[in-house]
Order: C-alpha cells, then sequence, then structure tokens
C-alpha cells in the first residue's frame, strides 16, 4: 500500500518537529533550503515503525505515479476582493494595508489582492 494523505501529513509533522524545532538559524533562504535537502535525502533511509520499506523505498514505488511539474509557472495565492477605503487602505481578511495614493478612488470591478505565503 502507497503512503496515504494521513500518513503524510504525519511525515510533515515529524519533520518539522525534528527539523525545525527550534527554528534553525540560517543566513538565508538558500542555506535553509540546502539544509533542508540533505535532511531529506537523509531521511530516505527512515523506517517507520516496523513497516517493511524504508522512506526511500516508498518513495521509489510512488514516483513513477507522480504527474510532472506544469511548464508554465502557476498562481498559488488567494484572489481576495478588496475595497479601497477613505483612508487609502485595503483590508485583506482582518488586517489593514496603506496603498499608494493614486489608487485612491472608487472602487472598480475586479479590485482584488493577492495573498500569498510571501507577499501580499
Amino acid at each position: 500500500m502507497l503512503v496515504n494523505g494521513s500518513v503524510a501529513l504525519g511525515d510533515i509533522g515529524w519533520f518539522r518537529r525534528n527539523h525545525l524545532v527550534p527554528v534553525p538559524e540560517v543566513a538565508s533562504l538558500d542555506e535553509l533550503n540546502e539544509m533542508i535537502d540533505r535532511w531529506d535525502i537523509a531521511d530516505e533511509a527512515r523506517r517507520i515503525g516496523a513497516r517493511a520499506r524504508t522512506v526511500g523505498e516508498y518513495f521509489a514505488i510512488e514516483r513513477p505515479l507522480l504527474r510532472p511539474v506544469p511548464d508554465q509557472p502557476f498562481e498559488t495565492g488567494l484572489v481576495l476582493p478588496v475595497r479601497v477605503d477613505r483612508h487609502s487602505q485595503i483590508t485583506v481578511r482582518t488586517n489593514r494595508y496603506s496603498v499608494p495614493d493614486p489608487v485612491h478612488r472608487p472602487a472598480a470591478p475586479g479590485d482584488a489582492a493577492r495573498l500569498a505565503v510571501d507577499r501580499l
């Protein structure tokens, strides 16, 4: 049987608890990504409980079933409608953000904020 979603989510929690708590001190995201790559490679030899195969062996079985990454980039952020208020601010969820004054105008159809992990 291949790893199902609940096991995969449990593995993410295991990885976070064992490698990212406490938060590693790094100089850049590139350095953190290199550390995570090393941990991920080392994790391939790990055996979960009394399972017959290692994490890497299970992934080797699953790899041919995965679809390729799309050639075109795709947006993973959440697009939310916004309205500019009289103070030149927009509200996204429960937070207010200032916007440049030229944007201070009546709401136009389609005004939206794109909320992503690393930017608004």
